[in-house]
C-alpha cells in the first residue's frame, strides 16, 4: 500500500508519483545501492525527505530511456465563411469529412465541425488538430471555396 507522501499535486495541479529507493530498484531491477549511487552521481534526480529519498516517476522514466514525450502542439482554428448557402455548407462538410476519412498519416486526433447559420447566411468551420493537419485542412477548405464559387 502506498503512503500519502507518494502522491503530490504540484503547483501545476498535475499529480506526480514518487518512489522510494527500494521501489525504484525493484522497478529497474537493480540493487538499491546502485540507485543511491545514481542519485549521488547526478544521473537520477531525487528529493531528500528526512533520511530517505523520493524519486519522481518522470525522473525514473528518464533514466530508463522511457522519457515522457511532451504533448504535441494543437491548434484551434475558427473560419467564418460569409454569404453562404446551404448547398455550400453541405459541399464543404462532406468534402472535408471525406478528406479526413482518407488513409493518411495524421499527427494525432482531428476535430472538425461545420456549422451553418441560415439567419446570417454564414458557415463556421472549427478545426482542432496539429499544426500540419490544420494547415492541410485550411488549404483544402480554400480550394473547395474557390472551386465552388468559381
Amino acid at each position: 500500500m502506498r503512503g500519502n507522501w507518494e502522491y503530490y499535486r504540484g503547483p501545476t495541479g498535475v499529480q506526480d508519483v514518487f518512489y522510494t529507493v527500494d521501489e525504484a530498484a525493484q522497478k529497474l531491477r537493480l540493487h538499491p545501492k546502485t540507485i543511491l549511487r545514481f542519485i549521488r552521481d547526478g544521473k537520477l534526480n531525487a528529493s531528500r525527505v528526512g533520511k530517505a529519498y523520493r524519486i519522481r516517476h518522470a525522473d525514473l522514466a528518464a533514466v530508463t530511456g522511457d522519457a515522457v514525450e511532451p504533448e504535441p502542439v494543437r491548434v484551434t482554428t475558427v473560419v467564418d465563411v460569409p454569404d453562404a448557402r446551404s448547398e455550400l455548407h453541405q459541399y464543404v462538410a462532406r468534402s472535408l469529412q471525406a478528406v479526413l476519412n482518407t488513409p493518411t498519416a495524421r499527427d494525432g486526433a482531428v476535430h472538425l465541425e461545420t456549422i451553418f447559420d441560415p439567419e446570417r447566411s454564414r458557415i463556421r468551420v472549427v478545426v482542432i488538430a496539429s499544426l500540419g493537419d490544420t494547415a492541410a485542412l485550411l488549404q483544402t477548405l480554400d480550394t473547395l471555396l474557390q472551386s465552388f464559387r468559381g
